[in-house]
């Protein structure tokens, strides 16, 4: 938690070190993406800007598994520098999701019936 020196490195070449961590080197599944939220380190980005940080620093700055913005709360430490701070996310995870209405649609009320036979009395 007490990295000292954080290379000033763009929010894109973070997302290009992050994919490159994330790319499956070998095997049956070479080529293949990993899932950012359940991988829990990059591999293979040794001569990267950030291969010579302690690998939960690189988890933070590239906002994979516990960092990543669709599961992290406000009591997450994930700046290494100003634990106060909550970074803003790399990737926005709302592309699909819909946009409230400006428009508030009323509800139909429910219809009432007085005379029903328990009712009448």
């Amino acid at each position: 938690m007490l990295v000292e020196e954080i290379p000033d490195i763009t929010q894109q070449r973070l997302l290009e070190i992050r994919d490159l961590g994330l790319m499956t080197k070998s095997g049956k599944t070479e080529g293949q993406k990993k899932n950012p939220v359940a991988t829990w380190t990059l591999t293979g980005i040794g001569d990267t800007e950030l291969g010579h940080l302690p690998k939960l620093a690189v988890t933070m700055l590239t906002q994979i598994w516990l960092a990543h913005p669709s599961i992290r709360n406000q009591y997450m430490i994930l700046d290494p520098l100003d634990w106060d701070r909550m970074p803003d996310p790399l990737i926005t995870d709302d592309l699909f999701k819909p946009t409230p209405a400006s428009k508030s649609v009323s509800k139909p009320t429910a219809k009432t019936y007085d005379d029903l036979p328990w009712s009448l009395a």
